[in-house]
């Protein structure tokens, strides 16, 4: 695959991505517990995908924010750590066991189609989830 067709690809695998976490969440920032629903709402990624590529579609790496709630995460990454460790310890241990499991490394073209496969599946999932709630 060139690098425009896997551009295009993970653009694609970007918006399935956040609709997951934006159905998964309910349109809840899980910071402050504000409706986002018409209002800006960020995918916020715990482990940041710049540096820890093949997390960067990993659901339980990310969570719906508001904008001030993003902003949080930016300016005060001890006060994040402290927040996730609180309200969400267990995902904090998973991520962990991800990242030295993982470690950083870029995502191969077979590994992007699978990650695909997934999260349509996944997106396919949490819309019947959200039908019944």
């Amino acid at each position: 695959m060139n690098h425009l067709e896997r551009k295009k690809l993970k653009k694609s695998m970007s918006l399935v991505f956040k609709q997951i976490i934006q159905l998964r969440d309910n349109n809840i920032c899980q910071r402050c517990g504000k409706d986002v629903s018409n209002l800006g709402r960020i995918v916020s990624h715990l482990l940041p995908k710049s540096i820890y590529q093949s997390l960067a579609f990993e659901p339980k790496n990310a969570i719906l924010t508001c904008h001030k709630c993003e902003a949080f995460w930016h300016i005060s990454p001890i006060e994040s750590f402290r927040f996730l460790e609180k309200e969400f310890p267990k995902l904090l241990k998973h991520l962990e066991y991800r990242r030295t499991e993982y470690g950083i490394h870029k995502v191969t073209d077979s590994q992007l189609f699978e990650i695909q496969k997934k999260l349509d599946q996944l997106l396919i999932k949490e819309k019947r989830k959200s039908c019944h709630r």
